[in-house]
């Protein structure tokens, strides 16, 4: 989604919301699979303006967005509005890696979604949000609750992670309402 952003797209769409190898629900038991609760996160906290970022490191996907007014009663701890600034990193590797942010970034606090694989691994089914494992039962999703994390000048990316982090007091003039 962010590559596609990046590019001008103003929308984008799934082939498929269940079944074959990328459906957003399980086939046999209707339940979300990682991919979902990623575009929750997304339609909650990246907005339609998209901002230039970038990272130089090949192993590492960066994305950054104006906020948005849009509001999801799954999520927790999170105040977007489209001053808010969110930067999706993206850490494709096995290892960690320290990520040094946009100075307008720099020393402040965010809310952090990091959504990392589950017990299955990259190929599994389920998905760890913040170092808790989402699980869903009796037909109820899971709240996304969001941390508040201070941050410097770098931010340290667990491997094979994808971190949402909510800037609200960012000052990007492109953001500015």
């Amino acid at each position: 989604m962010g590559s596609k952003a990046k590019a001008g797209y103003a929308a984008f769409c799934r082939q498929d919301f269940i079944g074959i190898d990328y459906g957003l629900l399980d086939c046999a038991t209707y339940e979300p699979l990682p991919d979902y609760y990623a575009g929750i996160l997304w339609g909650a906290t990246m907005g339609t303006s998209v901002l230039n970022v970038s990272v130089n490191n090949r192993q590492i996907r960066a994305y950054a967005h104006c906020g948005t007014n849009q509001r999801s009663n799954l999520i927790t701890n999170l105040n977007s509005s489209p001053s808010t600034v969110t930067l999706l990193l993206l850490n494709l590797d096995t290892a960690s890696h320290e990520v040094t942010l946009p100075a307008a970034l720099a020393q402040q606090s965010a809310t952090a979604f990091e959504l990392q694989a589950g017990p299955g691994g990259v190929g599994g089914q389920t998905v760890m949000l913040n170092g808790n494992t989402l699980s869903y039962s009796r037909m109820q999703l899971p709240k996304l609750e969001g941390r508040i994390v201070g941050v410097e000048d770098t931010y340290s990316l667990p491997p094979q992670t994808a971190a949402f982090l909510s800037f609200e007091q960012a000052s990007v003039p492109a953001c500015s309402t």
